[in-house]
């Protein structure tokens, strides 16, 4: 139970945060919910009704006190201690809605199909609110809104105002307004909270039995029913639960759920607590999977789902080469390990496969130096020329591709121009695979290469940005598998001594020279670019590419002699000779299937040709 605990600790350190909303994140006090409110009723002291108002969408956000068993009502009657819907703390419901029924005409309606009665519901949440009224831990908002809610006139109040109920689900909360008070606003006073908070710690002797926590060893009460609303507030799924006494749950080794399992009710308030906290104010969606990494003392974690270091800080350091982004990366990661310091660094990922289940997909907790440095080996070894948009561009810019890249590339599909992964579960499951490989230091999955290279190598099924996008990140991702099985560590532009070994390399700097020629050719000419003979049989020069060279080369002859600058003619012709001698010197031009490396010698032999017409051109 190492998660529960490092998320208790996690609570208590930040106790000076408990209550106070970051954007729409808010590390809630024990014994407390949040959820989105409807209406709000204002009182006096005396507990006199003033007014009624809808609330803003921007301020329905409310923390409100919950027990046990209404967070998860099912059957029978399971008030909320103080807020709640209206078929809870309107005593004139049931007589309301037949008056309702009768004015509209509607009687012989409601004679078939009867309203159902709520009156049991309000018996049992003023029989609640008036212990928590007579005990020592009452104050003057809460006997007021007592003393208004005993009046059992709430709907014929909201009725002067046109409110629409929604069958009593509509959700209330009461402002008490008082010349004495600081905040009439209920659900933000802390006094209210703490109020609460010792009141159910004053009943837990009633309600728990004692027994073993589990996450912290200690004998305190159990919880017997864990909360919902762990990712979001409507959330329903829940990551603990025992509550099938009637099946297969024990299957005869316990006798009940506290023998299985044992959490304590107040260490599992803070543990949920501080998990919805961290996954509302940093955390990572991955499909249905949410994600969060964090630190104990330093609560925000740089993390690999974001762009880390977009712009380095010093000007000088120039980051156009694998060379220099490698030690500009080191530079900032050292900083960014004295900044941690003795920092533990968790990483915590949940998910359902059903709606009601929710599990723990990956728990991982390690100093500072180690995630650092993992971090850093990942953002260095995969690291490329990607081509990506920035604002309204197109643009190459050496950086690390997130995991949502790499799940795009893998598994994405061309819808409206943007490449988007259709189903769900895959790019969770991919992204999911990413991150164990990067916190973890290991290799990168042959799966998730393979198909990004087979993707890679149709640039027909893309339009050309989206193609470059998934080319650039399957080199990224050859060089990284190189490093992991070391292969060699290749960088933009290989020296010829090294390249010269590697017969698929060659091939596909060949096939870079035969696409060049044929877009210089229509650049030339000012012609409408087409797709290239090399784009067209660029899968059959995969499979057989001495052959489908010989092919392309006879078709490109017009090209070439075409194309009316003689030293670019000179340059194509150098370059096609050169290669192919290298691979006869090999007695590697045959027809053997090429391996993924050949697209990482297309990318940099074509990157090399551009840059060499470019300095021509100047």
């Amino acid at each position: 139970m190492t998660w529960i605990s490092n998320l208790i600790k996690t609570y208590d350190f930040n106790e000076l945060s408990i209550g106070k909303f970051d954007n729409r994140a808010v590390l809630l006090p024990i014994f407390h919910m949040v959820r989105f409110v409807d209406i709000e009723i204002y009182i006096d002291q005396e507990g006199n009704f003033i007014r009624a108002e809808k609330v803003p969408k921007d301020d329905q956000m409310t923390i409100f006190p919950e027990t046990e068993d209404s967070t998860k009502r099912g059957y029978g009657e399971k008030p909320k201690p103080l807020f709640d819907n209206l078929s809870y703390i309107a005593g004139d419901y049931d007589d309301y809605m037949n008056d309702s029924n009768s004015d509209s005409g509607d009687s012989k309606e409601t004679d078939s199909k009867p309203q159902k009665k709520k009156r049991k519901n309000f018996d049992k949440y003023i029989e609640e609110l008036e212990k928590w009224v007579n005990s020592d831990y009452s104050c003057d908002k809460i006997e007021s809104i007592y003393k208004y809610l005993k009046k059992e006139q709430v709907m014929h109040d909201l009725d002067k105002f046109d409110f629409k109920t929604d069958g009593g689900k509509s959700f209330v909360r009461f402002v008490v307004e008082s010349p004495d008070s600081m905040n009439d606003r209920v659900w933000e006073d802390s006094n209210v909270q703490e109020r609460y908070i010792e009141y159910t710690r004053s009943r837990l002797s009633q309600k728990h039995n004692r027994g073993i926590c589990y996450a912290t060893g200690n004998e305190t009460f159990l919880v017997k029913n864990l909360s919902a609303g762990i990712r979001t507030p409507n959330d329903s799924a829940k990551l603990i639960s025992s509550n099938d006494e009637n099946g297969l749950t024990f299957r005869g080794r316990f006798k009940d759920a506290e023998e299985a399992m044992g959490i304590g009710y107040v260490e599992s308030e803070k543990a949920y607590n501080a998990l919805r906290w961290l996954i509302a104010k940093q955390g990572q969606s991955n499909g249905s999977e949410s994600i969060v990494i964090w630190g104990l003392k330093k609560l925000k974690i740089e993390t690999p789902f974001d762009d880390l270091f977009p712009d380095f800080s010093e000007p000088e350091v120039k980051t156009d080469s694998l060379e220099n982004y490698a030690f500009a990366m080191n530079s900032l990661m050292n900083g960014y390990y004295k900044k941690l310091g003795d920092e533990i660094v968790s990483i915590i990922t949940v998910d359902s496969l059903t709606g009601a289940r929710l599990a723990i997909t990956y728990y991982n907790e390690m100093p500072a130096k180690d995630y650092v440095s993992k971090l850093y080996r990942w953002y260095k070894d995969c690291s490329w020329k990607l081509y990506s948009k920035e604002g309204r561009w197109w643009t190459y810019k050496m950086r690390t591709p997130l995991p949502k890249e790499i799940s795009r590339a893998a598994y994405g599909i061309e819808r409206n121009k943007k490449l988007v992964v259709l189903n769900a579960k895959l790019q969770t499951q991919c992204v999911h695979r990413i991150l164990s490989c990067i916190t973890e230091n290991r290799k990168l999955p042959n799966d998730i290469l393979r198909v990004v290279v087979n993707n890679a190598s149709n640039p027909r099924k893309y339009t050309d940005e989206n193609w470059e996008f998934v080319l650039s990140i399957a080199c990224a991702l050859i060089r990284k598998h190189n490093i992991d099985y070391e292969k060699g560590e290749y960088n933009l532009m290989l020296e010829e001594d090294k390249y010269r070994e590697d017969r698929d390399y060659l091939f596909g700097m060949l096939l870079a020279v035969l696409d060049s020629i044929e877009t210089t050719y229509y650049k030339e000419k000012k012609a409408k670019i087409r797709p290239t003979k090399a784009k067209i049989l660029w899968d059959s020069y995969c499979k057989c590419p001495a052959g489908t060279f010989d092919r392309i080369w006879k078709k490109l002859q017009p090209y070439l002699n075409g194309i009316s600058d003689n030293v670019t003619r000179e340059y194509y012709w150098s370059s096609i000779t050169h290669v192919v001698i290298c691979l006869r010197e090999l007695n590697s031009f045959n027809n053997k299937p090429l391996k993924e490396n050949y697209l990482l010698g297309y990318f940099c032999e074509r990157a090399d040709i551009e840059k060499n017409i470019k300095k021509e051109e100047e």
